[in-house]
């Protein structure tokens, strides 16, 4: 047999290598080592031998040194309180339920107040506590919650909250979990665990498993591994370091929020036998990142064009098939086959190690221990010489010493060390590199091949054909496993990390008629408790075992599902999701990617249509789910959104079949499993919250430089800001799928400094409540309103300028009646054009522009000010004396007034103040105040209308002046009735998210009820005081259908309307007094400013 020359330039290091790399290979030793018939180097056994009984003991020697005892733990609560805690599981201690599917319950206890918060899976909740160091905890109830009507989890939730009234102990265990001890009156013990919710950035060591493409991302090398260790300086910011493949490098970072950033980047520089081009890619990367996230015990960063994967997880030594790939940095040649398997003995530290030593088995014991005094934890190992091995001659020298070399070498093994699935064994002749060979739980189609008696397992029944899949959301605790045993199909709620399981008790259809006859039940029930009492698996190549009961294991092999005939798409019909992952891989946070399916009248054929995350796309589908080639828009996007795109859109014409199981999608492809739930995904309310925003344009409107115009949404659902020239406030919601509603929104009144100012504080009050959804893109927000408009911001402030500078040129002195000229022009803008020069003359006359002339008719000493306002609406004052002297005496004129003494509300009125006699010099001009807020600048006309939009007394008045600058008042009295005619109005305290309108026209009111139109005729007095009949006739609506809810309140408010027998105006508010009680309504819109 001939073997590649490389083979040859190995001898030499192979020779250590040979007894290092035995863990990853699907053969395992056999029960017995035969030298006499060796087993084929190419069997493949499901359980890890023993050691065979003629092998010779390994002699025993004293320890220098008596091991130390180790003592428990003993934790503290603070190791307990200002952590994210996700439950997992509540009930029977020894076999607790899992958390409801889709449900996310979380717990912080706060050292600060003290308070415990967080998520009861629907509502928000919040408690007090008490607890010590010595395991007390008491949480006092009752339990304060948002009280949110939930869809799902109500029953859940309230139980959980219950549970949390009655907790009297907590305690960690030794995976660091949490427990609290509470009693719901069940004759057991029970108990509330909870899983750490969020790894820490700062004090973990980071694994990278794969970068890049965030639709296909690239895995690490076999062999190789990339970490990253984050040591903090400040609160955000400090060094970050580790391998970067075979170099080591380190760096500065800052966080702020959710972004990041590296700083220059320092490293060894040796040559990369691996490995070099991923090691470039991964230093690159750091240049460009953008955004972190952190889920658990997973943490993305975000760069420009892709996205780097890592986990905080790392497998444990025992119980894992280890594939040796490299040794001392060169990697092992691709013929050669060596493998480690650990399995623990029955005192913690002592096991058999087994596996292939490239062409024969092998199995020994080992040795472990660990020195907690340093950090990282140092783990050291001993593996026992003499090894029992089976004798098969190897094909050739070559591969002969390559074994001989990797014993041997095992023999020296010093320590160890793991990187999420790499095996680092550190021996006296080098370092060997193994990878973990195994199948993921999660997507992968597992067929149960034996079960029982773990040292005799047992094929299933003839006829039956268990199987099982397993499925999870990244970011949640528990998932789904569903499956068939060849009668039922089944499901049930697990949770699971790298080597522990709970699966609940599975549902099951009720199919009795099975293939394998009588006992089919029992056959069933057998299954089913084993999941549900399992509590570790372990997964060995395609190879999946649970252990069960005393000495019981379920087998199963991994294989990919074969369709039996033509698949069934009828569950598919007419449904629509939101993608939640591309395999592993989160979408990125402000995208989202969707599939609407129709189905033919056949069943097994149809179409798949939505949006891949920038461009709307659609394909059919064919038989077996083949998609056909997939046709989309071509719009352009961010590089990073079409890198997405172009993944998932390749994944999805790669599909084979799909799994539904309630509100989740499996669609199974040749890249692996797209995940997708029928809620919106896309939440960035977080992100929403963590800025006060910057306006940027609204609608077509570009923002007014200088001048910053914010928009700040608070936790607390509140929102806030300043249009530029008034604050304004109101209150919001967020829902998943980034909708976005804003209402109860008000603002002050103040007027605003210039014409720009203005209409954008008219854009922003009037976009702002028309919200329905957003977008967050790094520093930028874009809000999108009914219409179509968008608003734009950004998180960063805008650049400030200065304050302008008024400058006056004029005259110091003047005769009585002489004309004046007062110039303003030579005033300074400082960064921003001035738009606006306003005069006060001194003598009660106000003039506008850059130059202005003026006359006094009395004679005095007059303080003239100019105050000049910049388009940013910052403004400045400059005064100059002007001494006026005396010509002629002069009188005043006399005002007089005239007009109705009642009117209607909204109705015309005329003033007329033509009665008004002229003193010495004549009358130029009037100026009137209506009594309600409203006027007008001084005005030639001596007549003037106007309208009153509430009913009461008023007293207008007119002021006039004559060119003089003399100038008098005179006042009259009007009554103002009630008139429901032309009046808009909102009915208030409705069902969030909810309005109901009413609309008065002449003799008829129409408007909506909340689900429905609706309209009826009306008759009503009209009077000034709070007596006012009304009459409704029959109403009519729409028959649209709407939420239980939301009906009942319809039917409610229209069935009070019918009844209303009188009304009271106050201001902008209606009151109709009805059988049922008063409906107080609000009006729809602001009084208007009423002009000439």
């Amino acid at each position: 047999m001939k073997h590649n020359r490389k083979i040859w330039i190995w001898v030499t290091i192979l020779l250590i290598l040979g007894l290092l790399l035995a863990a990853c290979s699907q053969e395992e030793p056999p029960p017995e080592a035969e030298p006499e018939e060796p087993a084929p180097a190419t069997e493949t056994q499901e359980e890890p031998a023993a050691a065979p009984e003629e092998a010779e003991p390994a002699p025993e020697t004293e320890p220098v040194v008596d091991a130390p005892e180790v003592s428990q733990p003993i934790y503290q609560w603070g190791e307990v309180a200002d952590r994210l805690w996700v439950l997992v599981g509540y009930g029977d201690a020894p076999n607790p339920e899992v958390v409801e599917e889709g449900t996310l319950i979380t717990a912080v206890f706060s050292s600060v107040e003290p308070t415990v918060s967080g998520s009861g899976g629907c509502n928000n909740y919040f408690a007090g506590y008490e607890s010590t160091n010595d395991g007390g905890l008491t949480i006092s109830g009752p339990i304060g919650s948002t009280m949110m009507a939930c869809e799902s989890g109500a029953e859940q939730e309230a139980a959980y909250f219950a549970a949390l009234e009655t907790v009297s102990a907590w305690s960690l265990n030794e995976e660091g979990r949490l427990e609290l001890a509470y009693s719901s009156g069940q004759p057991y013990e029970e108990t509330l665990v909870f899983a750490p919710g969020e790894t820490p950035l700062a004090g973990t060591t980071w694994q990278l498993l794969s970068y890049g493409d965030p639709g296909a991302p690239q895995e690490v090398l076999a062999g190789t591994s990339i970490t990253a260790e984050f040591l903090p300086e400040t609160d955000n910011s400090g060094t970050v370091g580790g391998s970067a493949t075979c170099n080591s490098y380190s760096t500065g970072y800052t966080i702020d929020g959710n972004q990041i950033s590296f700083g220059p980047i320092a490293g060894t520089m040796m040559m990369c036998p691996v490995g070099a081009e991923q090691e470039q890619a991964y230093l690159t990367s750091l240049e460009s990142a953008q955004t972190y996230q952190i889920a658990g015990a997973n943490m993305q960063i975000v760069y420009d064009g892709g996205v780097l994967n890592f986990t905080s997880q790392n497998l444990p030594l025992e119980n894992v098939l280890w594939q040796a790939v490299m040794f001392n940095g060169q990697p092992l040649p691709e013929a050669v086959e060596i493998s480690a398997l650990f399995t623990p003995g029955e005192e913690a530290g002592n096991g058999s190690v087994g596996g292939n030593a490239g062409c024969n088995s092998y199995n020994t014991s080992y040795e472990t221990r660990s020195d907690i005094s340093t950090n990282p934890t140092t783990n050291f190992i001993t593996i026992q010489s003499p090894m029992a091995m089976t004798m098969a001659m190897c094909p050739d020298e070559v591969l002969a010493q390559m074994e001989q070399t990797y014993l041997a070498a095992l023999e020296t093994a010093e320590r160890y060390e793991i990187f999420g699935d790499q095996l680092v064994l550190h021996t006296g002749q080098g370092e060997i590199v193994y990878s973990a060979d195994r199948q993921p739980l999660l997507g992968t189609l597992w067929v149960l091949a034996s079960l029982g008696d773990s040292d005799n397992p047992q094929p299933p029944v003839d006829g039956s054909n268990f199987t099982a899949q397993f499925s999870r959301l990244p970011t949640l605790p528990s998932g789904t496993v569903t499956g068939e045993t060849g009668c039922n199909d089944y499901n049930a709620t697990f949770t699971a990390n790298l080597n522990e399981i709970k699966v609940n008790l599975p549902y099951k259809s009720k199919n009795e008629d099975c293939p394998w006859g009588a006992g089919n039940f029992e056959v069933e029930q057998q299954f089913f408790l084993a999941l549900n009492s399992a509590a570790e698996y372990r997964i060995l190549g395609s190879v999946l075992q649970i252990p069960y009961g005393e000495g019981q294991v379920l087998n199963f092999q991994a294989t990919q599902p074969v369709g039996e005939g033509v698949i069934d798409l009828t569950p598919l019909a007419d449904t629509f999701w939101y993608l939640v992952s591309i395999g592993d891989n989160a979408l990125l946070p402000y995208t989202e990617i969707t599939a609407d399916f129709a189905v033919n009248d056949d069943g097994v054929t149809g179409a798949i249509s939505g949006s891949s995350g920038c461009n709307a796309y659609n394909a059919d589908i064919g038989e077996n789910f083949a998609i056909s080639p997939i046709a989309s828009t071509q719009r352009a996007c961010p590089q990073e959104v079409m890198d997405q795109e172009g993944g998932y859109l390749d994944w999805l014409s790669r599909a084979y079949g799909f799994d539904r199981a309630g509100d989740q999608l499996l669609i199974s492809t040749g890249n692996g499993v797209l995940t997708y739930q029928s809620t919106p995904v896309l939440d960035q309310t977080p992100e929403l919250q963590r800025a006060t925003w910057y306006l940027v344009s609204a609608g077509n409107r570009t923002a007014v430089p200088g001048v910053a115009a914010t928009t700040l949404f608070g936790s607390g659902q509140s929102v806030s800001g300043n249009t530029g020239c008034n604050d304004f406030n109101g209150s919001y919601t967020t829902e998943p799928g980034n909708k976005l509603t804003i209402s109860g929104f008000s603002t002050t009144r103040a007027a605003c400094p210039t014409d720009d100012l203005a209409k954008q504080e008219e854009a922003m009050i009037t976009f702002l409540p028309s919200a329905v959804s957003y977008t967050v893109i790094g520093d930028s927000m874009q809000i999108q309103t009914v219409d179509g408009s968008v608003i734009n911001y950004t998180s960063i402030p805008p650049e400030t300028v200065g304050a302008p500078s008024a400058v006056i040129s004029g005259p110091e002195a003047a005769d009585t009646g002489e004309i004046l000229t007062f110039d303003g022009s030579g005033s300074l803008p400082m960064g921003s054009p001035i738009v606006s020069y306003n005069w006060d003359m001194g003598d009660g006359t106000f003039l506008s522009g850059p130059t202005v002339q003026h006359s006094y008719n009395t004679a005095n000493s007059y303080n003239v000010e100019l105050t000049v306002t910049t388009q940013a609406g910052a403004s400045d004052t400059s005064a100059q004396a002007v001494l006026v002297r005396p010509v002629v005496e002069v009188t005043p004129p006399t005002a007089a007034i005239e007009g109705p003494a009642a009117a209607l509300v909204g109705e015309p009125v005329t003033y007329s103040a033509a009665g008004s006699q002229q003193g010495t010099a004549a009358i130029t001009s009037y100026q009137w105040q209506t009594g309600h807020g409203n006027g007008t600048e001084p005005i030639a006309e001596t007549n003037f209308t106007t309208a009153y939009w509430q009913p009461g007394s008023f007293y207008p008045a007119v002021t006039v002046a004559d060119t003089s600058g003399l100038s008098d008042s005179a006042s009259t009295a009007i009554t103002v009735s009630a008139n429901l005619q032309g009046t808009d109005w909102i009915l208030s305290n409705t069902i969030p998210g909810t309005s109901i309108s009413l609309v008065f026209a002449n003799g008829s009111l129409s408007g909506f009820a909340g689900c429905n139109s609706y309209n009826a005729t009306y008759s009503s007095t009209r009077a000034a005081g709070s007596s006012n009949s009304i009459n409704v006739g029959p109403i009519t609506s729409t028959q649209q259908l709407c939420s239980e809810e939301i009906m009942a309140q319809e039917q409610a408010y229209l069935a009070n309307l019918q009844t209303a027998g009188s009304y009271t105006i106050s201001g902008t508010t209606l009151t109709l007094d009805t059988a049922g009680g008063p409906l107080i309504f609000g009006a729809a819109v602001a009084t208007p400013v009423i002009s000439q």
